[in-house]
Order: structure tokens, then sequence, then C-alpha cells
């Protein structure tokens, strides 16, 4: 009887072994791998993190709060799955599986809103973020649930989920079996009760060893409690295993605009490959890489080219200085409304007589064209590029791209792991600064004289491809003087305008007038080397015309007396070296109290230097002698306004008076 239940025991060890090595069928998934998961949730722990140090108030403690549970449902998966994250997700049971892909919609929805509006500035941002923090909270709490029965077992080749109670209740008979062992060898061992045969004494120490052997596998070694727990019908179930892989998840920027975008963001995870790099490639063109890590490929964009020339609208402009919507066609009617004709280079554009001038920033001419508009194209010259295709040795290292959607594929050696759509937009040239000139300058009255009230009219233009912004114009009488100053608001591209300096010089002489537009320099410029503008300005001498006319002589005495009768008189007369004489021959009888109308008319033309000056002088002239009337002699400066106005001089001594006037006109 003993000698059965010994070979029925050893029957029993024999299957259990035999059991060791039973592998537990599996199902292949189509899903990432736990590691992925576990990729993409540090990846977006780590954006969470540069978030908040953006945010600030109550979006930072939503923020805060989501980091935690993504980070705790991180750390359980890594804690459940330790060492085994190649396990597909979809060999893991359906409850866990549903809530692993939850977790993944989750990551790539905060993921997404993170990379559009990394400050959450829109509530759209922050409604999902809160909504996210949410359901972070109720998976993690789900997915605890969900993992707290069972346990994940590694072995050799296979990697195992099963039932924690089953496990553990293998492990408690394990050890109490295994003590029982113990104890019993050590009795046998002691008190000499091993059997007498020598074959038999041999099987019972195999057996004993054996015995031992087994439970302590089942002991110290988890996978064997495994097929233990398989043996005796438990759950156990074997998941399946895939190596890393990269995915990509995002590109950032995703629309590539030419000339401006530098480089472009690859985010995903396993992305560094033990043993071969990332290549990246945008259509048939391979990209360089920057730089690269596990959820990171830096591309570089900066080389690609607009392979298609164009033409654009800058500004127009009409008489009256001001400028137009950019890429807009204007005119001014009668009444100076403005009228808008249509798109530049759109073929439905209404008719118009009007002559416009539009100056095309591209490199080729523009071919649509309304016949009813006449354009005239101002073309930057382009090198052939046919000429540069001869020389061999030219090496531009750029690639020629036009607008449209490309693929985007990560290739690593020659397989494509990835592909995303990007967009690729050529923008218009960029515009240059401003450009402000003096486009002309006049004064008012033309030829000004000493002490003349001039005006000084000035047109400061913005002939760049921006508005100007506020500045100052100078205007400097001479190089020497003090400046006058007026503040422009803002010129925009095109526009023009006039603006006005009085000023009076008081000294002739020849000026060199100097105005300057920005004269502080307050304004980024194309050129700064045409804001000024010099003009000559001869300052004169002014002249007066004068007319002076005698009309009228009063004698008081004639120096004939009264017994004599009236005076034979005659005078002469000198202004300004202009002379007559009265009566132009012989003498005149005037008696001593008589006025007499006369006319003497002299026409000056006089300078503030000059005087007038009028000298009259007498006789009377009979048979006994010849007696001198007296002198007049009268002076008119500049300072009298050379006396303009009616006047009266008496001789001296004091025989006749004149009555005058004087007319003053400046020329």
């Amino acid at each position: 009887m003993k000698k059965l239940q010994k070979r029925l025991s050893l029957v029993l060890l024999i299957s259990m072994l035999i059991n060791l090595v039973t592998v537990v069928p599996g199902r292949a998934g189509l899903l990432q791998n736990i590691g992925d998961f576990l990729s993409l949730g540090a990846n977006t722990v780590r954006e969470l993190q540069t978030a908040i140090e953006m945010a600030g108030g109550e979006t930072r403690a939503t923020l805060e709060k989501l980091s935690t549970e993504i980070q705790s449902i991180i750390q359980l998966l890594s804690e459940k799955y330790q060492d085994n994250l190649e396990i597909t997700v979809s060999s893991v049971d359906e409850l866990t599986r549903r809530k692993l892909i939850e977790f993944e919609q989750l990551l790539v929805k905060v993921n997404q809103i993170l990379q559009d509006d990394i400050r959450l500035v829109s509530s759209e941002a922050q409604n999902v973020i809160r909504t996210a923090t949410q359901e972070a909270g109720i998976l993690a709490t789900q997915i605890t649930e969900s993992l707290k029965d069972v346990i994940i077992v590694a072995g050799n080749t296979a990697v195992y989920v099963v039932d924690r109670a089953t496990y553990n209740l293998v492990l408690i008979i394990s050890v109490i079996l295994l003590g029982v062992g113990l104890l019993v060898f050590a009795w046998m061992l002691f008190t000499k009760k091993f059997p007498q045969n020598v074959f038999a004494k041999i099987c019972s120490i195999v057996f004993i060893f054996l015995y031992i052997g087994i439970f302590l596998c089942f002991t110290f070694i988890p996978v064997t409690r495994v097929y233990a727990v398989n043996a005796m019908g438990g759950h156990v179930k074997e998941l399946e295993q895939t190596p890393k892989s990269p995915h990509v998840f995002s590109v950032q920027p995703e629309e590539i605009v030419i000339g401006e975008t530098k480089e472009v963001k690859i985010r995903g995870i396993n992305l560094r490959i033990e043993g071969s790099a990332p290549r990246v490639f945008l259509g048939q063109i391979e990209l360089p890489v920057k730089a690269y890590d596990d959820a990171t490929i830096m591309v570089d964009v900066s080389r690609l080219v607009a392979g298609v020339n164009r033409a654009y609208l800058k500004y127009s402009s009409d008489d009256t200085g001001k400028t137009a919507i950019p890429n807009l066609l204007f005119y001014r009617d009668e009444k100076g409304v403005k009228n808008y004709v249509g798109r530049f280079a759109d073929s439905s554009v209404a008719g118009t007589t009007r002559t416009l001038t539009i100056s095309n920033s591209g490199e080729s001419r523009s071919t649509i064209v309304p016949r009813s508009l006449r354009l005239t194209f101002n073309p930057l010259e382009r090198i052939n590029p046919q000429i540069l295709q001869k020389i061999k040795e030219v090496n531009v290292g750029s690639w020629n791209v036009t607008e449209g959607s490309y693929s985007l594929a990560v290739n690593y050696g020659e397989k494509t792991v990835d592909t995303r759509v990007v967009t690729i937009r050529i923008p218009p040239p960029p515009k240059k600064p401003a450009d402000l000139t003096i486009t002309g300058m006049s004064i008012s009255p033309p030829n000004p004289k000493e002490n003349d009230n001039i005006s000084v009219n000035l047109t400061i233009k913005n002939i760049g491809e921006s508005d100007s912004g506020s500045f100052l114009v100078e205007w400097k009488p001479s190089p020497y003087s003090q400046g006058k100053t007026q503040q422009i608001n803002n010129l925009s591209p095109g526009a023009y305008q006039n603006i006005t300096f009085t000023h009076k010089y008081q000294t002739r002489n020849m000026y060199k007038t100097i105005a300057t537009a920005d004269v502080m320099n307050q304004v980024n410029e194309i050129n700064e080397e045409n804001n000024t503008f010099t003009m000559d300005v001869q300052v004169t001498v002014p002249r007066y015309s004068v007319r002076v006319e005698i009309y009228k002589i009063y004698i008081k005495d004639d120096k004939d007396g009264a017994l004599r009768g009236a005076g034979d008189l005659s005078f002469n007369i000198d202004i300004n070296g202009i002379k007559y004489r009265y009566p132009s021959s012989g003498n005149v009888s005037i008696n001593t109290g008589e006025t007499k109308d006369i006319w003497y008319v002299a026409n000056l033309l006089l300078t503030p230097d000059d005087t007038l000056r009028i000298i009259m002088t007498g006789k009377e002239d009979d048979d006994v002698r010849t007696e001198d009337m007296g002198l007049i002699d009268v002076s008119h400066s500049f300072l009298q306004n050379f006396g303009n106005g009616d006047h009266e001089a008496n001789s001296t001594p004091y025989n006749y008076k004149i009555y005058y006037r004087i007319k003053v006109n400046r020329l």
C-alpha cells in the first residue's frame, strides 16, 4: 500500500513538471503596446509642465491636477506591468483594454489642445482641460479597480496575467508543502529511516530532492506558480508582446510658410531606434534632421524656396496722396469718393478708363490684366535659371516647392513608419520698411526780398512698403540757423503730405535752405540717405516805386514890393536828380500872397538804402536887380516810408511854399 502511494505521488509531481512547459495561447493585437501608452503619457506630462509655467490662477490649478492624475495612471501601469512594456493592449482583458483606449484618447486630446493653444487663452481650451481632468480622475479609479485582482508575471518567452487570489493561494500552499518536505527530509535523515535497499534508498533521496526543488520553484520563481495555477484550472492568460515601434502624434506647425517657417517639430513616441536614425521626407524631398530624441524630431525646412514667381500689389495711390487698401485697385471720382474696382489680377474686374500704376514686387510679370485697365509694371530683373544650371559646381542647397498639400513621412532606413499631411504656403514678399523722402520744395514768393514773409511748402512721401509712424520734419532757413519742425503722425506706403513753414529773411544774401524728413531718426527706413532736400534762396533788396507830385506854390513875398507890382519869378526843382524849371523858360509873374497851381511829377525806383530828396531854389529877376527867393531842401528816408502822403515845405528864408504828395508802392 505504501509503495502504491509513493508511485502516485511521483506521477503527480511528474505531471506538474510537464505543466511547467505548457504555454497558454494568446491573441494578436492591433493597438499600441503598454510602453507606447506610458511614453505618450510622459510626453503629455512634459507639455503640461510647460503650460503650467505660463498659466496662472484657476487654470494653473486645473493643469496641476490633470498632470497629477495622468502621472498616477502612468505610475499604476508601470508598477503593474513593471518591465513588461511590450505587451500589446489587444491582449489584455476587455475592461482594461477599453480603459486604456479611453486613456489614449484623453492624452491625444490634451496634446492637441496644448499644441493649438499652449497658454490656454480660449474658453474652448480651458473647457477641454477641465473635462480631461475629470475624465483622468475617473479613469485612474477605473484602471486601478480593473487591475487590482490580477498579477502580471513574465517568463523567459511570454508574459501572463494571473488571478491574484489563486496565484497567492499557490504561493501559500507551496511554502507550506516546502516546509513539510524539509521537515520530513530532516527527520528521515537524522532518524535513519531511509530504506536499507540501495536502489530504494537512492529513489527516496531523488524523490525528496525533486519534491523540495519543485516547491522551491513555486516559492521563489513566479512563473512556476503560473503553471501551477494553470494546472489547477485557475485563470491564466498569456499576453502578446510587440517590439517598441515609433509612432508620430503631431507635426507642428502643420502649415509651412516659405521664408518664415525655419523648422518643424514632429512629436511622438519611440522615435529613437537603436542603430537607425530617422529620415524625414516632404514628398520626394529628404529634409535635414537637426536633432531627435525619443519624443521629438526637429526638421530643418529653412531651405525650402518658392518654385513659382508671383506679382503682388504693394499699394496704390492717387493725386491726393491717400493710399488704398493693399491688393485693391481704386480711383477717386469727381467728388473725391474712393471707388474700388476689384482685386489685382482678377479677370472679373469692372471696367474703368482710369490709369493706375501698380508696383510689382515679384520677379515676373503678371499675366491676367483686365483690358479695361491700363496698368504699368515695374518688374525686377531675374537671373535666367538655365544659366545657373550650366555651372555644375553650383549647389544652392535648396528645394523648389509650390503651394499645396504634401505628405510628411518618417522613415527608418527604407521603411516608412508614419505619415502626416502638411500644407505649404508661399506668402507675399515680406514688406520692406518705410522710406521717407522730400519730393518737392517751393518758396512763395519765389524771389523774396528783405523782411518778406515767405512760405516754404514741402511735400513728404513714403516710397517704402510699410507705415512710417510718427516723425518730425525740420526746415532750416540756412545751414547754421535754428530749424523749425512739424510732426507728421503717419504716412502709409505711397502716401504723401504737404506741410508749410513761414519765415522772414531780414538780410539780403544767398541762403542754402535745408529740409529733412525724420530729423530725429524715429523711423526705420530702407534708405536714410534720401531724407534731405536743399534749395538756394536768393534774398534781395526790396524796391519801391515812388511818385512825387508837386502841384501848388504859394508866394509869401515876391520881392518886388507893393509899388512895383508882381514879381518876375523862376524856380529850379531837383527830385533825386530829376530836374525841372518853373516856368520852363522865362519868368512867371506872381504877386505876394498869391497861390499858383503847378504840376511836376517824378517817378523814382528806390531801395531802403536810398533817400528821397526834393531841392527847390527860386529867384526874382527884374530890370533893377536879381534877388534870391530862398531854398527848399527836404528829405524822406526808407524809415519814413519815403514820406508817403501829402506834404508842404517852406523855403528858407520863408518867401514861398510848395505843396506836394508822395505815393509809395513796394514792388
